[in-house]
């Protein structure tokens, strides 16, 4: 491995286990500390991991009940659109024979 580079002091990785077991001692406690914040920051990605998916699912779903949304839409506005169009043809129906009454009629 390449040195690590530790407060500007390079240093050889694996480390050099010496005669000083104090060090040896607090160099264990930083790795059992590192090892537990790893443990639970891998936790964490887990929850996460999952509420991602969770939220991805209901992604889906809501995706799939707006494109139903969106079909049920178009038929309410086509419908509404024929309503329309026959109240309008009605209405210049009954206009244009309101109109034609209005003349008189031979006999």
């Amino acid at each position: 491995m390449p040195p690590v580079c530790f407060r500007a002091k390079a240093l050889e990785w694996p480390l050099p286990r010496g005669d000083n077991f104090a060090m040896d001692d607090l160099t264990n406690y930083r790795l059992d500390e590192a090892e537990k914040r790893a443990d639970k920051a891998d936790a964490r990605f887990d929850r996460i991991d999952g509420t991602l998916q969770e939220m991805k699912s209901e992604l889906g779903f809501m995706r799939a009940r707006l494109e139903v949304t969106a079909t049920q839409n178009t038929v309410w506005g086509a419908m509404a659109t024929v309503v329309g169009l026959g109240l309008g043809l009605l209405g210049v129906m009954v206009a244009v024979l309101t109109y034609l009454q209005a003349f008189p009629h031979p006999h």
